[in-house]
């Protein structure tokens, strides 16, 4: 089995420093990677799983630990607006209820 050094690397990191279960750190890492695109580097990388930790815990698709850790950005440099991007969302809500009639207006 091969692993994808980079995948794995951004995995770790999400999992220790984000606070990210497993299952959700592999996403985030698999996630960054395809925002970073083909030719990034370390820099891209990192920047591409902070956007992506940053915009799944404002969507509320990522579940955190008991404790918040720090944003690696100080509150200047945060960027509420740019988190707000669905593309950045490492994982969607899933409905699994159908929708009754009368809640579909």
């Amino acid at each position: 089995m091969e692993v994808d050094n980079a995948a794995l690397s951004l995995a770790c990191l999400a999992r220790v420093f984000h606070g990210a279960s497993v299952e959700d750190a592999s996403i985030m890492a698999r996630k960054a990677i395809e925002i970073a695109g083909a030719d990034a580097d370390e820099v891209d990388l990192l920047d591409a799983l902070d956007d992506v930790w940053a915009a799944s815990i404002f969507a509320g698709t990522m579940v955190i630990g008991d404790y918040l850790p720090v944003h690696p950005d100080s509150p200047k440099e945060q960027h509420p607006k740019r988190y707000k991007d669905s593309n950045l969302v490492a994982r969607k809500n899933d409905r699994t209820k159908r929708r009754r009639k009368w809640d579909k207006s």
